[in-house]
């Protein structure tokens, strides 16, 4: 009986599914179509709420509708990232050519920033992340993995010098404003705390200072989820490359024993 239960639910999970019935952020495809409706109509209404719940009403809808079509178009899926890549440009893109007005906009961007969610939502993934690794693992893998940790920022530090050299920018200036923005936490926890030191060490208000580390940032941060994508169709062809989350030999967590996991760039990078 167990095995004609279990032929049973491989068969249904075999069958192909209705296009219908695909979610998206857990909500059916013509439920979430609904809701991205209402949204579209409230904001060419100009009713949307303000606050966090239009927010992040706008986030959330536009958010997944772009993650979901990212990660399934061909090249994009398999080479450029996948949805975080078309999330950030085509939000951009929107803002771009003003399909999104400036009230939602602004709206969105001073509750990201100077309402503190950014900071929250940062410190949220960086303690959750600790505390969600195995705490035998993490004693033995960090003393061996400081080493290695540390040649990598210095070689990143080595590698903006020159090409920043070869662009015609100082080494104090590529490591400054390069290297350090990108390694520091990105916006929240790298480039606006970063900003505020520069206006009291170099005397330029942070809004100047913002202006150099933004665009250097958020190239970073495309490149690495480019690269991400790139590394993770590697592994994909050569699985020998891949230690399927084991992080360093002889040393495995206990998820990873469960269940070997495949190199992604979704599990390593929340992009939602």
């Amino acid at each position: 009986m167990t095995a004609t239960v279990t032929q049973n639910a491989h068969a249904e999970s075999a069958r192909p599914r209705h296009w219908l019935s695909t979610p998206i952020f857990g909500i059916p495809l013509p439920l979430f179509a609904i809701a991205a409706l209402v949204l579209i109509a409230a904001i060419a209404t100009d009713t949307i709420p303000t606050g966090m719940i239009g927010a992040l009403l706008v986030m959330m809808i536009f958010g997944e509708l772009l993650g979901f079509l990212g990660d399934r178009l061909p090249i994009i899926k398999s080479y450029l990232g996948g949805g975080a890549i078309l999330a950030i440009f085509g939000a951009a893109a929107l803002v771009y050519v003003n399909w999104l007005p400036a009230d939602v906009t602004d709206n969105v961007t001073q509750f990201m920033k100077s309402g503190g969610f950014l900071n929250f939502y940062i410190a949220a993934l960086i303690t959750g992340s600790i505390l969600g690794m195995d705490s035998k693992v993490l004693v033995k893998v960090g003393s061996r993995y400081a080493l290695p940790l540390v040649c990598a920022v210095l070689f990143a530090a080595l590698f903006a010098v020159a090409v920043g050299w070869l662009l015609g920018f100082s080494p104090q200036d590529a490591v400054v404003v390069i290297t350090l923005p990108i390694m520091g936490g990105g916006m929240g926890a790298g480039a606006v705390p970063m900003s505020q030191i520069y206006e009291q060490l170099l005397g330029q208000p942070a809004s100047y200072y913002i202006s150099i580390l933004v665009p250097a940032l958020a190239l970073g941060n495309v490149f690495a989820i480019i690269i991400a994508g790139l590394l993770n169709g590697l592994a994909n062809r050569v699985p020998s490359l891949t230690g399927n989350g084991q992080m360093m030999p002889g040393v495995r967590s206990k998820s990873a024993r469960a269940s070997p996991i495949s190199p992604s760039w979704a599990s390593a990078w929340s992009r939602r």
